[in-house]
């Protein structure tokens, strides 16, 4: 048995709950983000709410270096894997509409990929398949230049079976691979008869109001799109074009930083509690192009960063905006006058028994050693990388780590 502590993939994302954020504030922040932007030569769009109201929204850079064209807010971009998003929302939602259940064996719906008795839905959303990566373990997939060739998808499916094991037994262990949501989008386009970009514009892109908001398929070059590049060795190396079906379902949807704040703002209406809280946060990389997407829906922050260079780090951006949100936020969280969830609390996650200690100090709850920001009576966020939300019940409490629910039962000391 150890001590829990939450880890994010990406970065540091502490944002504020006061509602006393003054103009002043909000212009220091566009200062500051100004500021990283122009000395990292950073080439994209940032967009920051918070409460439903945009608080930046700049651009910077060009989309074409060559003719000059510059970045603006309406500027598409490839996203990545933030495009695994939208393919949980269409899984989860199908599953609300019994037409699969996460408890489903692969096998019921694409028997043609290895071990298929063996994996369920769950462990395809929650990266727990065992399945090997094939993009990050093939090397044609890290080299645009190569990936110009027609394909078919069961050709991906034959690449993962070309390892002819698995990484792992599913369920054991929690490990990122982009073949589960390859293989997630064909069970999507198996259940609904639909191809993938058709069954997302109809169920998520128009009905959300995202009208630059859509999926590549043979070509990753499309005229007005941001065109990525890299600087190597003090030269600019644009990404050539490539078929993007290499990526179909897990890395090849295009969209705006305006179209993805929709995407919150709609997804807070149109969709169902326990399906919103796991669409909260992805990020994306590839050759040319990065991307961002974070929200924290308990203080209604979102955070958006698309671009159209692989040279430049994002982390000293949204470290800063992480700084400015956090101070804030520590200065102004309220004090407590009763005491109600402090004790011992234990989760079971894969294989192993997690512990977590709330403890109850001058008004404030502690989270191992960690200051809670109290949001209301029962919902509370830690300070940490992903800004993790607490939800107490009478039992218990979950954390949502990014989309990926975690349930804390009182220890009774006998686990």
């Amino acid at each position: 048995m150890y001590r829990f502590i939450i880890f994010s993939a990406i970065f540091l994302i502490i944002v504020s709950a006061s509602c006393s954020s003054s103009h002043i504030e909000d212009n220091n922040l566009s200062s500051a983000i100004d500021d990283i932007c122009f000395s990292d030569n950073f080439s994209g769009s940032v967009l920051v709410a918070f409460r439903d109201s945009v608080i930046v929204d700049r651009a910077y850079g060009f989309s074409d270096k060559t003719h000059r064209t510059a970045n603006s807010s309406e500027t598409i971009y490839p996203i990545a894997s933030v495009t695994k998003l939208f393919i949980k929302q269409a899984v989860l939602s199908l599953i609300d509409k019994d037409s699969l259940s996460l408890n489903s064996r692969l096998s019921e719906y694409l028997n043609s990929v290895m071990f298929s008795e063996d994996i369920t839905i769950d462990n395809l959303i929650h990266h727990q398949s065992g399945l090997p990566d094939i993009h990050n373990r093939i090397a044609r997939y890290d080299n645009p230049w190569l990936l110009n060739y027609p394909i078919e998808p069961d050709d991906l499916i034959d690449s993962i079976n070309s390892f002819g094991k698995l990484d792992f037994t599913p369920g054991n262990r929690t490990a990122y691979s982009n073949s589960n949501y390859l293989i997630l989008a064909r069970i999507v386009e198996a259940i609904s008869g639909k191809p993938l970009d058709e069954y997302l514009k109809a169920t998520i892109f128009a009905p959300y109001g995202m009208s630059d908001t859509g999926l590549y398929g043979d070509h990753s070059h499309v005229k007005g799109h941001a065109k990525g590049f890299s600087t190597i060795r003090g030269s600019v190396v644009y990404t050539p074009d490539f078929n993007f079906r290499n990526f179909w379902g897990s890395g090849n949807g295009y969209s705006t930083t305006g179209n993805l704040y929709s995407y919150y703002r709609a997804s807070k209406l149109l969709l169902p509690e326990h399906i919103r809280s796991q669409i909260i946060q992805h990020s994306g990389l590839y050759t040319g192009y990065r991307s961002f997407y974070k929200v924290v829906p308990e203080i209604g922050l979102v955070i958006v960063i698309l671009s159209n260079s692989s040279s430049v780090n994002q982390d000293r951006l949204i470290a800063n905006i992480a700084d400015y949100y956090r101070d804030i936020l520590l200065k102004s969280n309220r004090e407590l006058t009763t005491d109600k969830y402090s004790g011992g609390y234990v989760a079971h996650i894969n294989q192993d028994i997690v512990t977590a200690d709330i403890t109850f100090e001058c008004g404030r709850y502690m989270y191992n050693s960690m200051e809670l920001i109290c949001i209301d009576n029962r919902t509370f966020l830690i300070p940490n990388s992903g800004f993790t939300s607490i939800t107490f019940s009478n039992s218990g409490f979950v954390i949502n780590d990014n989309g990926i629910m975690i349930r804390f039962k009182r220890s009774t000391g006998n686990e």
